[in-house]
């Protein structure tokens, strides 16, 4: 308080006029400090420092968790026993899962020999399928005991199917009488022999090795 009274009487106030402002403060309730933490400056930057501290507190992410403790590794299942008196495997239930794998395996094994005798015979890339599974659906093909493809009459599959091989093979047409089952001789042409399946042919070799070979050479 003194110090503010000499600063209005610096400023020229008289002693009555300094008294007058004096008592004006203190009637409307205005009091001066002279302490640091009453200073409003000194007070707003407190503050400022008090409120950025509280924001940067907040705006920090929340600390982690703390990490479990390790759990020791868990056992690994037993194995289950079988029981003494349990189920008995069917035996014959085995046998003949092994017998188709076989069949199948035996199967493949044909059909892989069929298409290597195919393409030796220069049957084209795009027929090989469709050949197979023709000569496929007699039951007389076979592998022999050589190792090679047994039942498969590789001319006479050239001839049915001549669109199927590299070369054509050109047959010589010829009217012949081929007798019926009754010993008459019946109307059968060399161009209906011709248009005979592959089967239908392989059926008349075997029954008619003779007739077959005249047709076949076109006599």
């Amino acid at each position: 308080m003194d110090k503010f009274k000499e600063l209005l009487k610096s400023l020229g106030l008289d002693d009555e006029t300094v008294e007058k402002v004096m008592q004006g403060l203190k009637d409307g309730k205005l009091y001066l400090s002279e302490s640091e933490e009453d200073n409003l400056d000194i007070r707003y930057r407190e503050l400022k420092k008090k409120y950025d501290a509280l924001e940067a507190k907040q705006a920090a992410p929340p600390p982690a968790p703390p990490s479990p403790a390790p759990q020791p590794p868990a056992e690994p299942p037993q194995a289950k026993i079988p029981e003494a008196d349990g189920p008995v495997a069917d035996d014959g239930a085995k046998d003949a899962e092994i017998a188709r794998l076989a069949a199948e395996n035996a199967r493949l094994q044909l059909e892989n020999a069929v298409k290597f005798l195919l393409l030796e015979n220069k049957a084209t890339p795009a027929s090989i399928d469709f050949l197979l599974f023709k000569i496929m659906q007699d039951p007389a093909v076979k592998i022999g005991e050589d190792g090679k493809v047994a039942g498969v009459d590789m001319d006479e599959l050239k001839k049915v199917y001549v669109a199927h091989f590299e070369k054509d093979v050109k047959t010589r047409i010829e009217e012949l009488k081929l007798p019926t089952p009754d010993g008459d001789p019946g109307g059968v042409s060399q161009e209906q022999f011709n248009k005979m399946a592959y089967t239908e042919r392989v059926k008349l070799k075997k029954a008619d090795p003779e007739l077959y070979d005249k047709l076949a050479k076109g006599e």
